[in-house]
C-alpha cells in the first residue's frame, strides 16, 4: 500500500503536476525571533497553458512577511483587497488570457496560490518570507518548519481544488534543501535536531545548522535549543518613525516548583 502525504505543490486545473526544479530554505534565528525564506522553482512541462494551484503550509504562530512570483523575467506583485473581489479581478485576468497570481489565506497557518496562464516549458519562481516569536517548552526551545499540509483537529478549510497530493513513491524530485543560521546568545547553546540528520559549523555571523543531504517533504523540520538562558534577550529594530522592541525573559523561582498547588 503506498503512503500518500498532503505537501506543497503545484497542480493543473486538469489534474496534472509541474515539475519542481529546486526548494531551499533559509532560515536566520536571533535570541527568540526567526525569520524563514523559502524559494522553490516549477516548470511546465507541458505544451500548453494552464492554471495552477500552489498551497504551501507556515508555522501557525507565524506572521507572512512578503510573497513574490516570478515567470521568467516578470516579477508578479499583489495588492490587499477584499477576498470576492480579489478573486473577481483574478477570474477576468484568467478568462483575457493575462498572468494572474491570487493568493488566498485558507486557514491560520496555509495559504493557496493560484497561478494563472504559465505557458508551455515556463518555469515559475514562488517566494515567501514569514517571521516568528520561538517559545520555551520546558527547558528547550523549539523551531519548527511544517512541510506537510496536515488538517489540524481533522478539520480543514481547503477547498477540493486546493487540497495537494502526492505519493511518497512519486520520485526523488520532492526534496529540498535547509540552511539555518544562529546569532546572538543562541549561537553559542546546545541545538539538536531530532527530525533530521545535520551538520554545524561556526561562521562569522555565530552558528550555522545545514541539513547534510536534502530532505522529502515529509515531515516537520524541528530544532531544539537546550540552554537554561536560552529564553532571556532583547532585539530592538526601527519601525516606521519610532523603535520596537522584542523583550523576553525566564524567571527563575525559589526552590521547586513541584512541591505543591500554586496559584499563578
Amino acid at each position: 500500500m503506498t503512503e500518500r502525504l498532503r505537501v506543497p505543490r503545484l497542480e493543473t486545473e486538469f489534474g496534472g503536476g509541474t515539475v519542481l526544479e529546486k526548494a531551499g530554505v533559509d532560515v536566520r534565528i536571533d535570541r527568540l525571533f526567526s525569520i524563514v525564506k523559502v524559494e522553490q522553482a516549477w516548470r511546465n512541462p507541458t505544451k500548453r497553458n494552464f492554471e495552477v494551484v500552489y498551497t504551501f503550509p507556515v508555522s501557525p504562530g507565524a506572521t507572512l512577511l512578503e510573497f513574490e512570483v516570478r515567470i521568467g523575467d516578470r516579477r508578479l506583485a499583489g495588492l490587499a483587497v477584499e477576498r470576492d473581489t480579489a478573486a473577481e479581478r483574478y477570474e477576468e485576468a484568467v478568462t483575457e488570457r493575462r498572468r494572474a497570481v491570487l493568493l488566498e489565506e485558507a486557514e491560520d497557518g496555509l495559504y493557496t496560490v493560484s497561478i494563472g496562464n504559465l505557458g508551455p516549458g515556463e518555469t515559475v519562481v514562488v517566494r515567501y518570507a514569514c517571521a516568528e516569536v520561538l517559545r520555551r517548552q520546558g527547558e528547550a526551545v523549539r523551531f519548527c518548519l511544517p512541510t506537510v499540509i496536515a488538517p489540524r483537529y481533522g478539520v480543514t478549510q481547503l477547498e477540493p481544488h486546493q487540497e495537494p497530493e502526492y505519493d511518497l513513491l512519486d520520485g526523488p524530485e520532492r526534496k529540498y534543501a535547509l540552511a539555518v543560521t544562529v546569532s546572538g546568545p543562541l549561537a553559542d547553546a546546545e541545538w539538536q535536531c531530532p527530525t533530521h540528520e545535520v551538520r554545524r559549523r561556526r561562521v562569522k555571523d555565530g552558528l550555522r545548522i545545514a541539513l547534510v543531504r536534502p530532505a522529502l517533504m515529509d515531515r516537520d523540520f524541528v530544532l531544539e535549543c537546550r540552554d537554561p538562558g536560552a529564553g532571556v534577550g532583547a532585539v530592538l529594530d526601527r519601525d516606521c518613525d519610532g523603535w520596537t522592541v522584542l523583550a523576553s525573559f525566564r524567571p527563575e523561582g525559589p526552590g521547586s516548583f513541584d512541591e505543591g498547588p500554586r496559584a499563578l
